[in-house]
């Protein structure tokens, strides 16, 4: 894990692990870094001003850990899996207090929180997003409740927009990036621009700019093809 200065580009610090690192996020407040480390299945929470070590939690998953994510309050780290499971590890708690069966029909890919941390939505490469109400803890009779619509490969991705709770973006394989309508589950708009695998999405705070990164096309071995779209 490395931490940057971006007014000077300096290196703050630098915390070496063993193994492969597959996903980071910084606590809403700026305190925190957590990493997803595999092959332990495990993730790291970091000082973000010194890198100190101050959690490492191993064997969470049964699989390689996809993506991670602090919820809005900085209180619990939500990590999704190849597993196909869900789970929430509590910081004060410093235990699993959460823990969920997708029922995705494959690997899941991406995880992400509402501003409210109320819901967190999911990405799977069975080509679906679902949403789950972790306030009202609906899920643990019905399951998460799937967006309508889809994309046509799997679905790599999915960012929330902090001003606009109901605003998801999606991002996949089919090579394009959808924007979806949480208060009626639907997606109401389609971005097409790539020219292969979109592996990644986020959306600016004022909900004006969506950027994506794709893989190289396989034309352009020495290219990357970033996009920025102004939905």
């Amino acid at each position: 894990m490395v931490a940057w200065d971006l007014e000077t580009g300096l290196t703050l610090w630098k915390l070496r692990q063993l193994g492969l690192l597959t996903s980071c996020s910084s606590s809403s407040d700026g305190r925190l870094v957590v990493c997803a480390v595999n092959p332990q299945n495990g993730v790291s929470v970091c000082d973000a001003a010194s890198g100190q070590m101050l959690h490492h939690v191993s064997d969470l998953h049964r699989s390689c850990i996809t993506r991670c994510r602090f919820d809005p309050q900085s209180q619990r780290v939500a990590t999704v899996s190849a597993d196909r499971s869900i789970k929430l590890w509590d910081l004060r708690a410093q235990k699993t207090t959460v823990s969920i069966d997708s029922n995705h029909g494959n690997v899941v890919s991406a995880c992400c929180f509402t501003s409210n941390g109320h819901f967190l939505c999911t990405a799977s490469w069975d080509k679906t997003l679902k949403l789950w109400d972790l306030q009202a803890g609906g899920f643990r009779s019905h399951g998460g409740t799937p967006l309508q619509g889809g994309h046509a490969g799997s679905v790599s991705a999915c960012c929330l927009a902090a001003a606009d709770a109901n605003l998801l973006v999606s991002a996949s394989y089919d090579r394009t990036v959808a924007l979806w309508d949480l208060s009626s589950l639907s997606q109401t708009l389609v971005l097409k621009g790539h020219s292969d695998w979109v592996t990644d999405v986020s959306v600016s705070a004022d909900r004006k700019l969506v950027a994506s990164s794709s893989k190289v096309h396989k034309y352009f071995p020495s290219q990357s093809r970033p996009e920025v779209f102004a939905p």
